[in-house]
């Protein structure tokens, strides 16, 4: 026998009632943002020590295909204002000024410049986001050479 029809109150996108229908696709949309990856990003302010150093390595860059990342860190050195960065982490932004796509040397040059304290904003590495950039960089090169080609 086929199964019995939901209740009225379900919210269901096929459910009859337009206002169940608009409540549903609300629901739908939130759930969506909440797992979007933007969400999982997180900031951090760290200060250099007395010897102007940061204690931490930064790796990949784009000269290596690689987003740049956290690499080892010193953790009882760094000194902290806010948040924690952890190893392995992609680094998005120096102060407000995106590093993702960069090679190491650029990255190295933005944070020489920032003063104290230094604002730094990552995201976990994870399903939809991996240090391989080889594709976003391939992607940006052919809209760059389209562009080009078009004026």
């Amino acid at each position: 026998p086929p199964p019995p029809p939901p209740p009225q109150c379900c919210l269901t996108p096929s459910s009859s009632n337009p206002r169940l229908q608009v409540a549903a696709a609300r629901m739908s949309k939130v759930l969506k943002k909440k797992s979007h990856w933007t969400n999982k990003v997180h900031e951090t302010m760290i200060c250099r020590d007395k010897d102007g150093e940061l204690n931490l390595e930064i790796k990949g860059g784009a000269e290596n295909g690689l987003f740049s990342y956290l690499g080892e860190m010193k953790q009882n050195k760094i000194i902290y204002q806010v948040g924690k960065l952890h190893s392995d982490d992609l680094l998005l932004e120096v102060n407000d000024k995106a590093v993702s796509g960069l090679t190491i040397r650029d990255v190295l040059a933005v944070i020489k410049h920032c003063k104290d304290p230094i604002r730094l904003k990552c995201v976990k590495q994870g399903m939809l986001i991996l240090v391989n950039n080889c594709q976003f960089l391939i992607r940006s090169q052919y809209m760059f050479s389209s562009a080009i080609i078009r004026k």
